[in-house]
């Protein structure tokens, strides 16, 4: 619970095979970056969107 008119932290951490996109609400700073600030002006629901990452691995043959 957070008192009306505070500023609160947003940051997103990835987890293996998610990637942050951005965050969803009214009054985010940046909804860009996965560290942010809100301000509350009133309840508020805040939703983070991600979408699945790959981990590409390169096998390269040292003769080509």
């Amino acid at each position: 619970t957070y008192d009306k008119g505070q500023e609160v932290d947003l940051q997103f951490e990835s987890e293996y095979g998610w990637r942050f996109v951005q965050w969803e609400g009214h009054n985010i700073q940046d909804s860009t970056v996965p560290e942010t600030k809100i301000k509350l002006d009133a309840d508020t629901t805040v939703v983070v969107v991600c979408e699945e990452a790959k981990e590409l691995v390169f096998d390269v043959d040292e003769d080509q």
